[in-house]
Formats: C-alpha cells, structure tokens, sequence
C-alpha cells in the first residue's frame, strides 16, 4: 500500500554513485520537503516548516526529480518499510522510507508565490507538470469550491 505526501523541495542533492556493502555500485539521491498540508474547517493549504521529512530515490528513480528545482511543489508516493539487524549481540531496527513516484506539479520560476510562504493560491492554481520522454502535456488544478458556495449548495446531503 503506498502513501502519498506533498510538499514544497527545500533540499534537492545531486545523484551520488555508491558502494554498498556486497561491492555493487548504485545511485542515491535525497530530497527534503516542508510538508504542505490543509486546514481542517477551511481546505486551504498551509506549509509546515517543522516538518521536513527526508525522501531518498535509488537507482532509475533518481531521474524523477532531474527536472525539479527548490521550491517546486511536489506528491511523493512512498511505502514505509521497517528493517532489523543485528550488531554487538543488540538487535537494531530503522525504517526506510522507498519512494516509487514523484509527481512535479509546478515550477519554482513560473511561480513567485513560494517566495512568500503564500500557496492559498499557488498550490490550487499550479499547473500540473507530466513528464514524457516524447513531450511535456500541462494539465491545470481546479480549484475548489469555496465554504460560501458549499454552504449556498442546494443538495439535500
């Protein structure tokens, strides 16, 4: 089952080539994203500058984010593994976090309202950016009701 986050990359490091353990070469790539998330009563969204999960990318998926800037918003599917090892007789355990897409919604320069910490309007109104090998395709985010027109709907739910 995967998860799904969002938030705008404040920390994007270049691919490394590393050695593991059994001598195989492979490549890593970490991200840090401040969380975007949605007020409750309102829908509108907010950063959290305290919460900053870490993502790393390895092997192909490190081409995900080769067009991504600081700043751009993005949605991380990911599924949280757990994983034990033992060492000096103590069992140890730490999670890994395995990230299997990464979709960019909106450029850094196309939009100056990350300057500001302001996404009421950026986030709802950023394109949606799919990458292809053949072309690029822009696909707007609608923008949702307002509580005014919610509470002024007529439905009898």
């Amino acid at each position: 089952m995967a998860n799904k986050i969002s938030g705008r990359i404040i920390t994007l490091s270049p691919t490394q080539t590393l050695t593991s353990n059994n001598g195989n070469s492979y490549n890593k790539r970490d991200f840090v994203i401040e969380r975007i998330v949605f007020d409750r009563n309102t829908g509108q969204p907010a950063t959290d500058s305290s919460d900053t999960p870490i993502f790393s990318l390895i092997g192909e998926n490190c081409k995900l984010l080769d067009n991504a800037k600081i700043g751009d918003e993005v949605t991380v599917d990911y599924e949280l593994r757990g994983r034990s090892y033992q060492k000096d007789g103590n069992i140890k355990y730490f999670n890994d976090i395995r990230v299997s897409h990464v979709e960019v919604k909106g450029l850094s320069s196309t939009n100056t309202h990350f300057a500001q910490n302001s996404f009421s309007d950026s986030f709802m109104s950023a394109p949606v950016i799919t990458y292809s090998d053949t072309q690029k395709s822009f696909e707007p985010a609608q923008k949702p009701p307002s509580a005014e027109q919610l509470y002024n709907d007529d439905l009898p739910f």
